[in-house]
């Protein structure tokens, strides 16, 4: 589905090799570019979420004491969906190279693995790793297993939350793979699939943790990363060109919490204050 500044691909998600046969993506000039992908989708285990709003958006959860639809309801903003972006920080980097390594390298041994050098972070260089957002000043950080269960207890009736692949997003740089997580009365999403833990799929949810699965994560990208020729370890190069910087499309992902018109998700206010802070 084509709209004004974005296409929209239902119940899927594509990865960006798909993307590139889509009709509809033939003029997207950033999709087409030889984007420096990693060699196997990295896989980070995102234990934290961020729902990010404005000073209004942010007074107004406060001040209700929770999340509901309408001026808090933050980034792409839908009558019926509490947004959540996905909290990747410092300390989840080493753990997903230690995965990609041993993925990547399978004759490697846990003790080169922890001893290899970091690189990770010079390729992590897109909006979906920095800490600030285009989509407000304010942002409240909650543990994603604190809000399925708070999800479960208020509009759930105990119930665990369904989680589906909801769509595709590609916007003119990036590629957005949403998750809708509903109550289990809720039918409007049964045409989605349930969100599966299979290795080949960019995002999955195991054990109140997403694995969010990208390879597209660099913009801009001055380097690519070679394998040694002993098939033991991996080193970073300078891509030619000197200073000039490449830009390519990069992958993210959200989360869409369904919330019914009127209903809100509560937290204590000390929880709010507690896990609020400035983008």
């Amino acid at each position: 589905m084509k709209h004004t500044n974005k296409n929209i691909f239902e119940d899927v998600h594509l990865r960006l090799e798909d993307l590139k046969r889509e009709p509809d993506l033939q003029d997207n000039g950033y999709l087409h570019k030889p984007v420096p992908l990693m060699p196997i989708p990295l896989e980070f285990q995102i234990t934290k979420v961020i729902h990010v709003t404005g000073k209004w958006g942010m007074r107004g959860i406060l001040g209700e004491s929770g999340f509901r639809l309408g001026e808090n309801a933050g980034y792409g903003n839908g009558t019926q969906f509490l947004w959540w972006s996905l909290a990747v920080d410092d300390a989840d980097l080493l753990p997903a190279q230690h995965r990609f390594l041993k993925a990547f390298l399978p004759h490697i041994t846990p003790e080169e693995v922890e001893n290899h050098p970091e690189f990770l972070s010079q390729f992590t260089t897109s909006t979906a790793f920095q800490l600030g957002s285009r989509y407000g000043t304010f942002k409240f950080t909650f543990s994603l297993q604190e809000l399925l269960q708070k999800f479960s207890e208020q509009l759930c009736e105990g119930e665990s939350p369904v989680q589906r692949v909801y769509k595709t997003v590609v916007y003119k740089k990036e590629i957005m793979h949403v998750v809708v997580i509903h109550s289990p009365d809720v039918h409007d999403f049964d045409e989605c699939p349930i969100l599966q833990d299979n290795e080949d799929v960019p995002c999955a949810l195991r054990d109140g943790s997403l694995l969010w699965r990208p390879r597209a994560i660099t913009d801009p990208c001055r380097r690519k990363l070679v394998m040694e020729e002993d098939g033991r370890s991996v080193r970073v190069e300078e891509l030619p060109g000197g200073d000039e910087k490449y830009y390519f499309m990069w992958e993210h992902g959200a989360l869409a919490f369904h919330i019914p018109p009127g209903q809100t998700l509560r937290f204590e206010r000390d929880e709010l204050i507690n896990s609020l802070s400035a983008c």
